[in-house]
């Protein structure tokens, strides 16, 4: 069971480049007119490659997710660090804004207001169809860190879910994620999540931060613990209506990884 991130701010696509499963088992490239920032490597068979687009308005970064089985998902951020394009490709879904949202979310206000909440309806299309879903969150400076070398990366808690038009749960999520400065980018933590499926934890915490013209940049290929079956997450468990209780915060010494 794969996962979304833990924002999701979704609206109309401004990806010139959507691989589908086939393309993406092929190999990535980026598109044309558009060039890498920063690569992660994570302590759990995970590799991300966030990348800018001269066409793109001014502040949006790309950012696609790599696991044992290649290409997972593509997401766009714009300046404001809120996710405005989602596709996932273990099932071939997409996620657009409809309308304005209700209560937007801006990396300025969490930083300055040391919380920020947000709400809209959106569109998923799926296997099952296209229906709409509405989606709350807050998210909050915890006032930890996760240090990566020579960067220190401020913590952010978050807490989500999207329900169907019945109300029912469609997902449900807590976890964390970091702030990068330099360049503003969202990088991806860990947490634990439920759908009617059942429940699983997931850690893209990073242990490598890889910029231009160091070794390693660009690669998309996990390196580290794939050789466990299990490093995705934990398997489902029963679905309850209980909330997810919120995980302890992963912060990794980057000495210690064996090769996020």
């Amino acid at each position: 069971m794969k996962h979304r991130p833990t924002i999701t701010a979704c609206a109309i696509s401004l990806l010139p480049f959507l691989p589908t499963a086939g393309q993406a088992e092929a190999g990535f490239t980026l598109p044309e007119g558009c060039s890498a920032v920063l690569s992660t490597q994570t302590g759990f068979c995970g590799a991300n490659l966030h990348w800018t687009c001269q066409d793109d308005p001014r502040g949006h970064v790309r950012k696609a997710y790599f696991d044992v089985d290649g290409l997972a998902s593509i997401l766009t951020f714009n300046a404001q660090s809120a996710i405005i394009d989602a596709q996932y490709m273990w099932d071939n879904s997409r996620e657009v804004l409809i309308g304005e949202p209700l209560d937007t979310f801006s990396v300025d206000a969490l930083q300055t207001n040391l919380t920020e909440s947000y709400a809209w309806q959106l569109s998923r299309t799926d296997e099952s169809g296209t229906r709409s879903l509405s989606m709350t969150g807050t998210d909050t400076l915890t006032g930890d860190a996760l240090r990566v070398g020579d960067h220190v990366l401020p913590e952010v808690a978050t807490s989500f879910e999207y329900l169907e038009e019945d109300g029912s749960l469609n997902y449900r999520g807590e976890g964390t994620y970091y702030l990068m400065s330099d360049p503003i980018l969202v990088i991806s933590g860990s947490g634990q999540a439920m759908d009617p499926d059942g429940r699983f934890e997931y850690d893209e915490t990073p242990v490598e931060l890889i910029f231009p013209g160091q070794p390693g940049f660009g690669d998309t290929t996990p390196r580290n613990n794939c050789d466990d079956a299990a490093v995705e997450q934990t398997p489902p468990e029963a679905p309850t209506d209980e909330p997810p209780a919120t995980p302890e915060p992963v912060i990794t010494d980057p000495g210690t990884n064996k090769d996020k």
